[in-house]
């Protein structure tokens, strides 16, 4: 009689919190990437800018992403639940292009299944409107910045048991996941982006209808090509994934493919679609998955491309007229005497005409000690060119660096001025940095080949006074210079 006594109470005890415990735990999901991130669900090593908000949201739409499948043949036989159609919000706030913190909430809308029998109880389907754990994350890039060609990045997530612990929407505790990214741009426009991410994620062990999940490894890894002249759109595929390395199985092992497109429209906001089965199809893990996202994520500017062709649609400002000091309609980084009206067609640009030489005089042997004749100013040979988007200064640039110093060196009264300038692609707040980035590299460059300090001033010009107007690519590469103007 109490043997009975007992299983009845064991029975009527497993009958009871056999629906609850299938349900007190976040179903493992598609987990969105923080906003401003390139792909939907893998994570970027970068940090989208300074001082930059985004804010989106992502409607979700899994089928049958928990079912019950015959041992022996994998068929299924029912579903715990049949489909669920979440809401993902979020937002990240980056600050100098390094720290990014961010928070996501998921809600379930909408979710049922089929109140499948396991272990000969009925269980549950979730079938209501449910809030999930609030995500807060934090990601710092080590490596590069999000134009870079390779980067590396660490961050975490902390989920806090705001959602119901009931409807598979929560652990009712506090779960946490470190992680490592990786990613960078590829080609010579930086169109083909890559990245890579994983990590453990922390969480208490359950038991949902026979699979045994607790801690798992998450990752993924996405590629992704641009298109268009402002790379506007954006093509590319992403596989997400997890298993529970305790227990891997089927059950605890789930691997999903995205094929996803991107548009950027209106300069700082972005709609995105993306979908694809179920791979390998643990708890969680859907036949299918179908997504749909909207976001506020201000455009970051491209350095890789800034001083290139990829704007060549934005129209580029009015180049400023060329300084002529002297108004003798030679502009003064080609006027060899910039401070003197002179003649334009001579024989150097800009200088007085040479007077008529006087008679022959006898000659005379010039004392050994005499001054040599003073060189003449630094010609149009002597600029700096530059590559693309580069401040780098080439062994051509060198030698140039070198016959100007020659020239100083003669000439202790006189001062230097090295201008900067870039082509007229990209923002002019960009270029007018880059311009004062070559002037200051050609200074210290002089610096270092014995010219004073004091004798020189540098000016970044930015794309205002284009040796070249024609705006052909090859025009485009004389302007990416510095000129030098001495002053006596």
């Amino acid at each position: 009689m109490r043997t009975s006594l007992s299983a009845a109470v064991l029975t009527a005890s497993l009958v009871l919190t056999l629906p609850a415990l299938a349900q007190e735990h976040a179903l493992p999901r598609y987990e969105m990437a923080p906003t401003g991130d390139r792909f939907f669900g893998v994570h970027a090593p970068s940090v989208p800018g300074h001082l930059d908000l985004h804010a989106g949201a992502v409607l979700d739409y899994a089928h049958k992403p928990f079912v019950l499948r015959e041992t022996a043949t994998g068929d299924v036989v029912s579903s715990y639940v049949d489909h669920q159609l979440l809401l993902h919000t979020g937002v990240t706030f980056a600050l100098w292009n390094r720290l990014a913190l961010s928070a996501a909430l998921p809600v379930a809308l909408s979710q049922g299944g089929d109140d499948p029998r396991y272990l000969g109880v009925t269980q549950s389907s979730p079938d209501k409107a449910a809030a999930g754990d609030l995500r807060t994350s934090a990601r710092f890039a080590l490596v590069g910045e999000h134009d870079s060609t390779f980067q590396v990045g660490v961050g975490a997530h902390l989920w806090l048991p705001t959602g119901s612990n009931r409807l598979l929407m929560s652990d009712g505790t506090v779960r946490a996941m470190p992680y490592l990214a990786l990613g960078g741009r590829l080609g010579p426009e930086g169109r083909a982006i890559w990245n890579v991410f994983g990590g453990p994620e922390l969480r208490p062990s359950r038991d949902l209808l026979g699979a045994e999940l607790g801690t798992m490894i998450r990752g993924g890894a996405g590629a992704a090509y641009q298109v268009g002249p402002r790379r506007d759109v954006q093509l590319g595929g992403e596989l997400n994934g997890y298993v529970v390395p305790r227990e891997p199985s089927s059950r605890t092992t789930g691997i999903e493919l995205l094929l996803s497109a991107k548009l950027r429209f209106l300069d700082d906001f972005e709609a995105g679609l993306a979908a694809g089965p179920g791979l390998v199809g643990g708890v969680g893990a859907p036949s299918f998955r179908g997504l749909l996202g909207l976001a506020y994520t201000p455009r970051l500017p491209e350095s890789r491309d800034r001083d290139s062709t990829a704007h060549a649609d934005v129209p580029p400002p009015a180049p400023a007229p060329p300084l002529d000091s002297d108004g003798d309609g030679v502009a003064d980084d080609i006027d060899a005497c910039p401070s003197e009206k002179g003649d334009p067609d001579g024989p150097r640009p800009g200088c007085p005409a040479a007077p008529p030489p006087p008679p022959p005089e006898p000659v005379a042997t010039a004392p050994a000690d005499a001054p040599a004749a003073p060189p003449e100013k630094p010609k149009i040979e002597d600029r700096v060119m530059f590559a693309l988007d580069s401040a780098d200064i080439d062994a051509n640039g060198q030698a140039a660096i070198a016959r100007v110093a020659k020239a100083m060196a003669s000439r202790p009264d006189a001062r230097v001025v090295i201008q900067g300038h870039t082509d007229d692609t990209g923002t002019v707040e960009y270029n007018q940095a880059l311009s004062e980035r070559r002037s200051h590299a050609v200074r210290d460059a002089l610096l270092r080949a014995g010219v004073s300090e004091s004798r020189m001033e540098t000016q970044g010009l930015g794309p205002s006074q284009p040796f070249d107007t024609s705006g052909k690519p090859e025009a485009r590469a004389q302007n990416r210079r510095v000129d030098f103007r001495v002053v006596d």
